[in-house]
């Protein structure tokens, strides 16, 4: 039986997390999961989000290879950030699949204005020609995932 790796995209408040709720049985993974405590969010450091992708790539990693389905529902604004990802897919021989969200529904996670302004001005749109560079050249250890 094939697994399956099914990446979601989108700025807060587009509506990830109700996209992968529809993935019944399926590992979930964000980094909302690593940064709440308590279903609460305080104020986070751009180091406890380079440890929630951290968390999110490792436990991919590890569900991938106990051949679970795995939705993650994360920002993951550039081709490079969804490669990131991706290449667990391509390791464990996983069938990839991504999903865009672009609704309007406000963050429910309080995340800064300007924050989401940065996380616009850098966002790519998919591109499945770009998406097969990224993961070559990671893929090829060209470049650090």
């Amino acid at each position: 039986m094939k697994n399956y790796l099914i990446l979601v995209r989108g700025l807060p408040g587009s509506g990830k997390s109700t996209m992968a709720d529809k993935y019944l049985g399926y590992v979930r993974l964000e980094n909302d999961m690593y940064l709440s405590k308590d279903g609460k969010y305080s104020d986070v450091t751009p180091e406890e989000i380079q440890a929630a992708i951290a968390w999110c790539k490792v436990t991919a990693d590890i569900m991938l290879a106990a051949r679970r389905s795995v939705v993650v529902c994360n920002c993951m604004t550039t081709m490079r950030h969804l490669a990131n990802m991706a290449v667990f897919a391509v390791k464990h021989g996983a069938v990839l699949a991504v999903a865009e969200c672009t609704g309007e529904y406000g963050s429910v996670h309080n995340v800064p204005p300007e924050a989401i302004e940065r996380m616009k001005a850098e966002w790519q749109p998919f591109s499945l020609k770009e998406l097969n560079r990224e993961l070559g050249e990671l893929m090829r250890g060209e470049k650090d995932a």
